[in-house]
């Protein structure tokens, strides 16, 4: 590829979604309180343009240490959907060319969209 555009959509104020999309979710919502959708938009463009800073500055190296360092269930036992079956396995790590490597029975790695992490509410 020579060029890319990327791009995200985000639910911010929103309160009521299509019954058939099935994990939806707004910052209204994670928050508990409305946000200013220009103010948060700024926000997210200072971020983003600091994160491809440090990609470009450092080869990436630095940037794939935060994701590692935030990675979710990062060393624990946790449990992912594929294909309609469930299974557990350790995430380890995401590889520089973004696939997800984890231990379960035998090392795998997968690429975006082929697993679905289950996230268990904690009370």
């Amino acid at each position: 590829w020579i060029h890319a555009v990327a791009g995200i959509g985000i639910n911010v104020n929103q309160t009521r979604f299509d019954a058939g999309l099935p994990n939806p979710v707004s910052v209204r919502q994670a928050k508990g309180v409305g946000e200013d959708p220009l103010a948060l938009a700024r926000t997210i463009c200072k971020r983003l343009e600091t994160r491809l800073n440090l990609l470009e500055s450092e080869g990436g190296v630095g940037l794939m240490e935060e994701i590692n360092g935030r990675l979710y269930g990062a060393g624990k036992q946790v449990e992912f959907r594929k294909d309609g079956g469930v299974f557990s396995a350790v995430p380890r790590r995401v590889l520089p060319d973004g696939r997800l490597l984890v231990e379960g029975e035998s090392p795998m790695t997968f690429r975006h969209g082929e697993v679905e992490w289950i996230v268990k509410s904690v009370s």
